[in-house]
């Protein structure tokens, strides 16, 4: 397992037992050291004052022994040889003891050549006494004083100091341990400082390292966060490890992908929702202008319809006017009747008088004819009288004449009864008639009156409810004005939603996603646009458009051109795609989106959205591209409009 992989309490708990481990082991060491030093001091010191003490116990029972064989050897009395002779014997065998004592300790060889000294000048010392006794025991006491004084004495002081020696050895070899005690002491204290001092300074350096580990990515993640805060969304915190770290860095690179795919998600919306805007601001203008010219019209109805209204009501007033004038007509029309039908029998009975009339008209014009037949009779018979029959002629004449005159009146009255007969019985004919016609009036009038009653009813419902009508057409002009009003108010807010989402919109390109966003697909098919114009052909343009070089291409977007049949006649970077099909794509309903576009192109330029296959997740998700009719070829751009 790497170290980077560790998790920071993990490293900081391995920090901190090291540490421990390395000041317990410094503490167990120290002690051990210093127990042991103590140990071999206390072993030591104890050894050397043992010695110190065996050697000066061995001074001082020399010396008394010296003391004792220079009383002895002086002395005559015997008694006092009697008294020192077993308390020398005893000390010699202490002094004996402690000599092998010392000689069996473990002694350097200082020690050893100082011991053999003393054995040599205490070997001496025994010597000259046991010859200084031996002059004394052959009664030479003179020469045993002598020599007790000219040897033993010196003997027995160099064998003292060579013991007193002996003890200043020991004590200075004390001293020398104790100083070498102290100096490794000294060593432990400076060896334990030196020991802190590297555990110091392993512990900065392991404390730099854990820092700079620290440090590291946690100066990547602050990097990462100052380039997100700057707008820079396709960045990665980049840092491979399994710590705190490691889990922060793939948070970040979540947040990262989340964030951009929310932004990116925003800008699609927000490019989607310029667009829409663009229209709902065309179409509400539209409907402004409708809605006023509306509200105008309405206006103009609901003036028209008061009118109306105001003429309905005065027919209305009419109809009743008329339905009583009508009620009135009818009584006289029945009067009427009634008088025609009195008439029509008054006709009647002129037409049978008429008939009366002509029947005497006729015996008048039987008279008449009679009459001139006798006057032709009379003429006949005076022409026969001849001369006496003159006057009977002139009479005849006469009588003829008037007879003749009696005829052609008779004849006229007759014509003029005849004309008056028939003007009655035409009169009677239309008296009838127009009794028919009266009867029939008066079944038209009652119906008449009848409808005339209805209108004058229906008159005033139709005045109540043309009323109602234009209180209902004030209300309507008052709701069209109202809506003319808040369609120019929804083309003002059309017009905001548009700029906002423009605004939108560029706030949104100022961000660096890690995928495509909306007012990038803008640019490039502008880009692509303005690069047509460069171009001296058709060709020229479309087979730039592919050429990676000319980079109209750019993380998951790329410029594409589609003729009428959807083929692709240029891929921006991608010549392979170039004279395959739309259909053809994995996950999407290419005649839809060819269909589409088209009909977007027709409008103008704008977006159009479909789904597709993703081919990096696998997924089918909501793309949206921005087209343009460009040199009679479909060019456009699409980014996802959602990739949360």
């Amino acid at each position: 397992m790497k170290f980077n992989n560790l998790r920071i309490a993990t490293r900081l708990w391995l920090a901190i037992g090291v540490m421990v481990l390395v000041l317990l082991g410094l503490m167990v060491t120290n002690n051990i050291l210093g127990a042991n030093l103590q140990k071999r001091m206390d072993s030591r010191l104890t050894d050397l004052n043992f010695r110190i003490g065996i050697v000066t116990r061995w001074a001082e029972l020399t010396q008394t022994n010296a003391v004792r064989a220079l009383a002895v050897a002086a002395s005559t009395e015997p008694h006092i040889v009697t008294m020192f002779k077993a308390p020398m014997a005893e000390t010699s065998a202490k002094i004996s003891e402690t000599q092998k004592e010392l000689e069996a300790m473990k002694l350097d060889d200082t020690e050893i050549a100082q011991l053999a000294k003393v054995g040599e000048l205490r070997k001496t010392v025994f010597e000259l006494r046991a010859k200084a006794k031996a002059r004394k025991d052959g009664g030479k006491l003179d020469e045993a004083l002598k020599i007790l004084d000219a040897e033993y004495g010196p003997a027995s002081d160099a064998y003292l100091k060579a013991i007193r020696e002996t003890v200043t050895l020991e004590e200075s070899l004390r001293e020398s341990f104790l100083a070498e005690i102290a100096r490794a002491r000294e060593h432990l204290k400076y060896t334990a400082i030196g020991t802190v001092l590297l555990l110091l300074l392993g512990v900065l350096i392991g404390t730099t390292l854990l820092i700079r580990a620290i440090r590291q990515p946690l100066a990547q993640a602050v990097d990462a966060a100052n380039r997100i805060a700057d707008g820079r969304l396709d960045v990665n915190a980049g840092v491979e490890r399994h710590d705190e770290f490691g889990e922060l860095a793939v948070a970040l690179n979540r947040m990262i992908t989340r964030v951009s795919g929310i932004v990116a998600t925003v800008g699609g919306n927000a490019a989607l929702v310029s667009h829409a805007g663009k229209i709902q601001y065309a179409r509400s203008q539209e409907l402004s202008e409708r809605t006023e010219q509306q509200a105008a019209n309405v206006e103009q109805t609901s003036a028209s319809i008061s009118e109306i209204a105001d003429a309905v009501k005065k027919n209305a007033d009419i109809a009743h006017a008329v339905d009583t004038k009508t009620t009135e007509v009818c009584s006289l029309a029945e009067h009427g009747a009634a008088s025609m039908k009195t008439c029509v029998e008054l006709v009647k009975v002129i037409q049978k008088s008429a008939g009366k009339m002509n029947e005497i008209i006729g015996v008048i014009d039987s008279l008449a004819f009679q009459t001139n037949i006798l006057s032709l009779n009379a003429a006949v018979e005076a022409a026969r009288a001849g001369e006496s029959g003159r006057g009977f002629a002139v009479v005849a004449t006469e009588v003829r004449t008037l007879a003749q005159r009696s005829a052609a009146s008779a004849q006229e009255i007759r014509h003029l009864i005849h004309e008056s007969g028939e003007q009655v019985t035409a009169s009677v004919a239309s008296m009838r008639k127009t009794e028919l016609a009266m009867v029939s009036i008066m079944t038209g009038i009652h119906g008449v009156s009848a409808s005339v009653s209805q209108i004058s009813s229906e008159s005033a419902h139709q005045s109540a409810g043309i009323s109602e009508i234009s209180a209902a057409m004030r209300q309507l002009d008052e709701i069209t004005q109202n809506n003319a009003g808040m369609a120019t108010a929804a083309v003002e807010e059309s017009k905001q939603l548009e700029s906002r989402a423009e605004q939108l919109s560029t706030a949104i390109g100022l961000f660096k996603l890690q995928q495509g966003s909306a007012p990038e697909a803008v640019a490039l098919v502008n880009r692509a646009i303005e690069f047509r114009k460069s171009c001296g052909s058709r060709h020229t343009f479309l087979r730039g458009l592919t050429e990676k070089s000319n980079h109209f291409f750019d993380r998951d977007m790329y410029v594409f051109a589609l003729d009428d049949n959807g083929a692709y006649v240029a891929f921006g970077g991608n010549e392979k795609k170039v004279g395959t099909l739309v259909r053809d794509i994995p996950g999407i309903d290419g005649d839809a989106l060819l269909h589409a576009i088209i009909r977007q192109c027709d409008k103008g330029s704008g977006w159009v959205e479909y789904k597709i296959t993703n081919p990096v997740s696998g997924k089918v998700q909501l793309k949206m591209s921005y087209v343009e009719l460009v040199d009679g070829v479909y060019l456009g751009c699409g980014v996802y409009s959602s990739l949360m």
